[in-house]
């Protein structure tokens, strides 16, 4: 799930010529390839039949393509704050169809949701060290902080990035991620996740450089 949902990298460039006209710096088709092929050692994914499931994933890396394209211009008129409310805002009226038949059909199971997690932040308020809920309440609030700030920092950034190098630094997530587990959660680092890391930080590498290239021989052009 989570290597089709990132295949948004290839679909927001795909996209972005097709859709926008932009082109590419030269080499960037097989440094996207090489960087596609790290994201999958890191994942390690384990392919097996293609039912709904993968399709929806698949469908996710599309859609996902197209967002990055609409922030990348939404970017040029608008802040990261309010694009980042329109998408919190969009997403809750998205959702709500198909969270609130389920919460309709088992009013009591809500109640009952509801009120253990009363009980729990009443414990944590009453004896925060003692409370078993402390470090789940935190773990969700620490979610939500570094969700938040993701998202924002972002949205920020394609102001000052193309397309093209954006989509391949936001491979470097699951790696990230990876990392952080093995200093975190004693997580074991494989010799696949090393090189495919290794891929897809050497694909952002020469992607930024001949950007950076590019943009200074056109800066030697103008008169």
């Amino acid at each position: 799930a989570v290597l089709l949902n990132f295949t948004h990298s290839i679909w927001a460039n795909v996209l972005g010529v097709l859709v926008l006209g932009q082109k590419p710096v030269r080499g960037f088709w097989p440094l996207l390839v090489l960087a596609a092929i790290g994201l999958y050692l890191v994942i390690d994914p384990s392919l097996q039949t293609f039912k709904t499931g993968e399709m929806l994933g698949l469908l996710s890396g599309v859609l996902g393509g197209g967002a990055i394209l609409s922030i990348k211009e939404l970017r040029k008129t608008d802040d990261a704050t309010t694009i980042q409310a329109s998408l919190a805002v969009t997403g809750l009226v998205c959702a709500l169809p198909f969270v609130l038949p389920g919460w309709l059909r088992s009013a009591t199971g809500l109640s009952a949701c509801l009120s253990a997690a009363f009980s729990d932040l009443s414990h944590v308020f009453a004896d925060p060290f003692a409370s078993p809920s402390l470090g789940a309440w935190l773990a969700v609030l620490a979610m939500g902080i570094c969700g938040y700030a993701g998202q924002h920092f972002f949205t920020a950034g394609y102001r000052n990035t193309s397309v093209q190098l954006g989509t391949l630094l936001s491979l470097t997530t699951p790696l990230y991620a990876t990392l952080m587990g093995r200093v975190l959660l004693e997580e074991v680092l494989s010799v696949k996740l090393l090189l495919g890391g290794a891929f897809i930080l050497v694909a952002c590498m020469m992607v930024g450089l001949m950007e950076m290239r590019a943009s200074r021989q056109e800066k030697k052009q103008r008169p």
